[in-house]
């Protein structure tokens, strides 16, 4: 058997194509890996902003109880309100209608006559203390009584308001309580008597009353009879 003599210098230069092959087969295995990764990229994670998300639905959540918490308290303030509101109306509606039927209270026949005449001297109150009123003699002149009020004179005349006017603002025993221009109101003595006297100027009517004798306070009694 012969054996072939091995050169060094060809065994050396297969060597070295054989490892430049193979590292060039590496590389585009490599290459090809590379290039699929970028090609297929990952996907990305999920984004936080899903929690932030979320808070609105908490937040708009904890409004809404906040809300529904609140109702039964404003509901129980707005039916406390009409409560008070239902109570306190009967009380000024009754008050209303007592007043109205004092002010509605029928006047005897002849008292109601005077009170067409001398209406603007007296509220009606007054004439609803008379019991009876009578023609004194001379013309539109009367004298009209009540068990409690006692006894007023009325007369239709400008002399004698003309009169009542000078005692009340002229003469030293004259006293103005109340003056608005044709409507004078005011006191005046006479020796012992005290004379409580309502003008009224423009129509030409006088009311007049002796007061007791042992008054003290003149307009008290004026104020009583609700001429103040």
């Amino acid at each position: 058997m012969f054996f072939e003599e091995i050169d060094p210098v060809r065994l050396a230069n297969r060597f070295r194509r054989a490892s430049l092959a193979a590292a060039t087969g590496l590389c585009a295995l490599s290459l090809a890996a590379c290039g699929q990764s970028e090609e297929d990229p990952q996907p990305d994670p999920a984004p936080a902003a899903s929690e932030t998300d979320k808070a609105p639905e908490t937040e708009t959540s904890e409004a809404k109880e906040s809300t529904e918490s609140s109702a039964p308290a404003t509901s129980t303030a707005e039916s406390a309100s009409e409560s008070a509101t239902d109570v306190s109306e009967p009380a000024d509606s009754s008050a209303a209608k007592s007043s109205q039927a004092a002010g509605d209270e029928k006047l005897e026949e002849s008292v109601a006559q005077v009170y067409e005449i001398f209406a603007s001297l007296a509220p009606r109150s007054l004439f609803a203390q008379f019991d009876s009123c009578d023609d004194v003699g001379m013309r539109d002149s009367y004298n009209c009584t009540g068990a409690e009020i006692g006894s007023i004179q009325f007369y239709k005349s400008s002399s004698q308001a003309a009169q009542a006017t000078q005692v009340l603002t002229g003469l030293r025993n004259g006293h103005v309580v109340k003056d608005e221009g044709d409507i004078l109101v005011g006191w005046s003595t006479l020796g012992t008597d005290t004379i409580l006297s309502v003008v009224d100027n423009d129509k030409g009517l006088v009311m007049k009353q002796l007061a007791p004798s042992d008054v003290e306070e003149p307009e008290e009694l004026l104020e009583e009879m609700g001429v103040l």
